[in-house]
C-alpha cells in the first residue's frame, strides 16, 4: 500500500532536518558550465542552475583541509589524503557509506552577463547593456588571462550570472544516522569556508565566482553558532577595520570544531602519516592569508587587477624588466600548471618525455565586500607536493624550464628573483618560492 504525504507535510519534515541556510549574492560574474559549457543556452532559452555536486566537492575539500590541520595539531604529523578522507567519510560519506548531510541549491535567475570576443578583444554586456568605465569607454576584459583561455578555439560568446545574482544553499541532516553537534558544526564551517574563500563556479582562483554571504540561518540546536556567524559577516560587511578580526574568529572557531571532531576518531597507523604536508591543511603554520589594505570601486577593476597580479609579464614590469627578458628565475610555475607557450615556459618531463599535468595554484584571491567597496583577500596553502614535482620524487615527473636563451634546466637549479630584486641562489626551500610569489601577488593587487 502506498502512503501519500501532502507536500506541505514534506516541507515540514525537511524544515525539521535543516541544519544551515545560506543566502549568497554574487560579487563577480558566476560562470557555470552546462552541456555546452554555457550558463545560458540561447537556443533553448534555459539557464543552468547551481549544481549540487560542485557544492559537495567544495564542502569535502574544505572539510579535508580542516581535518588535516586538526590531525597535525594533535599528533604533530601530517595525514595523507587517504587518511584524511577516512575521517571525512564518517561525515560526508564515501563509496561505501552514505553522507550524513544533503545539500539543496536554488538560483535566482536574474541578469545574464555575456562576454564576447571581437577583433582580439573581449568585452562584456549585461542583458544587452555594454559594460563601460567612468569615461564611458567599453572595458576590454582581454587582460583576464583565464578568460582568454576559455575563448581558445571558435568560441565567440561566454555567458554567466551577473553580479547581484542571488543563490540559496541549504544543508539538511540525512535520516540515515544521528549527528552530533560537533559533526553538524563541522559541516556548517566546511561549507561556509568553501563559499567564502573559494566561491562558486569556474575560474574562481582568478576573481570570478566570488560571493558574499548575506544571511545565515541555523537549526534551533545551533542558534548560538548562528548568532556568532551573523556577527562575523556583519563585521566584515559594515566595518573594514573589524573585518580582519572577524575572519580570524571564523577560522579559529572552524579549526576548533575540527579539533573536537577527531578526538574520538580512529587514527590510521603512523606509517600512513608524513612529516611534511602532502595535502592542504588548515593550520596557521601552513595556511597564509592576508586581507589586503586596498579597495576597488567595482568588480570590473577587481577582476582585472587580480588577473594581472598572476601574470609573469606583470612581475617583470614590477621589477622594471624588459618584456622579452628571461623569466625563469621568477618561478611562476607555483601559480599553477600548465604554464607554457610556443615551447617556452614550464614542462613536466619523465624519462625525457613530456607529460601533461594540471596543478592548481596554492595561492588564490577572493574578494570581500566591506564598507560598500571590494577588498582582496589573499590566501595560500603550503604543501610538499610541489617539492616532489620539482625534484621528480616518488614517481612524479620533474619540472623543467624551457627558454629561448639557454638549454632546458630543472627549476631547482634556477635562482629565485624576489619582488625586492634580491636574488636567492640555489639550493633553496620550496617555502621561499611560495613566499616570493605571495609577495609578488600582494604587491600587484
Amino acid at each position: 500500500m502506498m502512503i501519500q504525504v501532502p507536500l506541505n507535510k514534506l516541507e515540514e519534515f525537511r524544515t525539521e532536518d535543516l541544519l544551515l541556510e545560506l543566502k549568497l549574492r554574487a560579487i563577480t560574474p558566476i560562470l557555470i558550465g552546462g552541456y555546452d559549457t554555457e550558463t545560458y543556452h540561447k537556443e533553448l532559452g534555459l539557464r543552468e542552475p547551481l549544481r549540487v555536486p560542485s557544492i559537495k566537492g567544495v564542502v569535502r575539500w574544505w572539510a579535508r583541509a580542516l581535518i588535516g590541520g586538526a590531525i597535525y595539531r594533535k599528533y604533530r604529523v601530517f595525514p595523507t589524503i587517504e587518511v584524511a578522507d577516512e575521517y571525512v567519510s564518517h561525515l560526508l560519506g564515501s563509496t561505501r557509506s552514505v553522507s550524513k548531510i544533503a545539500i539543496e541549491t536554488r538560483t535566482d535567475y536574474g541578469q545574464i552577463i555575456t562576454f564576447k570576443r571581437t577583433d582580439r578583444k573581449i568585452t562584456a554586456q549585461i542583458n544587452q547593456r555594454p559594460i563601460k568605465n567612468k569615461e564611458g569607454r567599453i572595458i576590454d576584459f582581454g587582460e583576464c588571462a583565464r578568460l582568454k583561455l576559455l575563448f581558445i578555439g571558435r568560441r565567440k560568446y561566454l555567458s554567466g550570472y551577473a553580479p547581484g545574482t542571488e543563490f540559496l544553499l541549504r544543508v539538511y541532516r540525512n535520516a540515515v544516522d544521528d549527528m552530533s553537534d560537533v559533526e553538524k558544526q563541522l559541516a556548517v564551517f566546511s561549507l561556509i569556508l568553501g563559499v567564502f574563500f573559494d566561491g562558486i563556479g569556474k575560474i574562481i582562483s582568478r576573481g570570478f565566482g566570488k560571493v558574499e554571504i548575506t544571511e545565515v540561518k541555523c537549526d534551533d540546536e545551533l542558534k548560538e553558532l548562528e548568532e556568532r556567524l551573523r556577527r562575523v559577516f556583519n563585521d566584515i560587511r559594515r566595518n573594514s577595520e573589524r573585518a580582519n578580526d572577524a575572519i580570524e574568529r571564523l577560522l579559529k572557531e572552524a579549526q576548533g570544531k575540527a579539533d573536537e571532531y577527531i578526538k574520538d576518531k580512529w587514527l590510521s597507523p603512523v606509517s600512513k602519516l608524513s612529516q611534511k604536508p602532502e595535502m592542504e591543511v588548515l593550520d596557521e603554520g601552513y595556511f597564509n592569508y592576508e586581507l589586503i589594505n586596498k579597495f576597488y570601486n567595482d568588480w570590473q577593476q577587481a577582476v582585472i587587477r587580480i588577473s594581472r597580479a598572476f601574470l609573469k609579464a606583470s612581475w617583470k614590469q614590477h621589477l622594471s624588466m624588459r618584456p622579452r627578458s628571461p623569466g625563469g628565475q621568477l618561478h611562476t610555475w607555483i601559480l599553477g600548471l600548465p604554464r607554457s607557450q610556443r615551447r617556452t615556459g614550464y614542462f613536466l618531463l619523465k624519462k625525457n618525455k613530456e607529460e601533461a599535468g594540471r596543478r592548481r595554484s596554492p595561492i588564490r584571491v577572493t574578494l570581500v565586500r566591506s564598507d560598500n567597496k571590494l577588498r582582496p583577500l589573499l590566501f595560500g596553502f603550503k604543501t610538499c607536493e610541489w617539492d616532489d614535482v620539482i625534484h621528480g620524487r616518488r614517481g612524479r615527473p620533474q619540472l623543467y624550464h624551457f627558454s629561448n636563451h639557454r638549454p632546458p634546466q630543472p627549476v631547482y637549479a634556477l635562482a629565485i628573483l624576489k619582488p625586492t630584486g634580491h636574488i636567492q641562489q640555489p639550493p633553496w626551500d620550496i617555502n621561499e618560492v611560495f613566499d616570493a610569489a605571495f609577495n609578488f601577488v600582494r604587491g600587484l593587487l
